[in-house]
């Protein structure tokens, strides 16, 4: 991915650029010193990744989700996470020294209530296990469905509870890879998908986009 697509790929994530929001590309221009038609590329590829859309007359819009497209995107997100635990388990149960590290990354930006942080470990959690899974055509479906617009929609209203409810979560699977039981690897990975899913949908409608 270019500069600016990784650019604004992180401003969506961190919050700065809202759902919804229109990227103005005077503004763009200038501040990443590209030129329209390299900002207009990226806009493709951000586009591509379901991260932002294009109107006309309107120009590159950050996308806004409304409740049946989080529940597509789950559906499949759940089969995904669920078959990359799967195929992880037996390599991670040889060893599990990076996994328990990024455990304890999180709970510590739990503790601290660093939501930065712990999206940063969350997302290495998932990559290691898509990693591990050995399987990358999994890993890029994974990455492009992702998190990146869930936690720029509802970082405020959900921070706590997701931090809480994914941590015991992951814990869940961890203990699970731990055994190197595919299986239960899985359910548990799905559980964790399910569960994510309701903290979000528990919002009022007034978060979502109209379909």
């Amino acid at each position: 991915m270019d500069i600016a697509a990784q650019a604004i790929l992180h401003g969506i994530k961190a919050g700065h650029y809202a759902p919804g929001q229109r990227l103005i590309e005077a503004e763009l221009i200038k501040r990443f010193s590209i030129s329209r038609t390299a900002l207009r590329e990226a806009f493709l590829r951000l586009q591509g990744d379901g991260l932002v859309q294009i109107e006309r007359h309107r120009g590159a819009i950050v996308r806004h989700l409304s409740k049946d497209e989080l529940r597509w995107t789950f559906a499949v997100r759940r089969e995904l996470e669920g078959l990359a635990a799967a195929l992880a388990a037996p390599v991670l149960a040889a060893d599990p020294t990076e996994l328990c590290r990024l455990c304890d990354i999180a709970a510590e930006a739990a503790r601290k209530s660093d939501m930065q942080s712990f999206s940063t470990a969350n997302d290495a959690f998932h990559k290691l296990i898509r990693t591990a899974s050995g399987n990358p055509v999994l890993d890029q479906a994974a990455q492009r469905l992702g998190n990146t617009i869930l936690l720029a929609q509802f970082r405020g209203p959900l921070e706590q509870e997701m931090m809480s409810g994914s941590l015991a979560e992951h814990d869940a699977m961890v203990q699970t890879l731990l055994t190197g039981d595919a299986a239960a690897a899985r359910v548990a990975a799905e559980a964790h998908v399910d569960a994510s899913l309701q903290r979000f949908l528990s919002l009022p409608n007034g978060f979502f986009a109209t379909p």
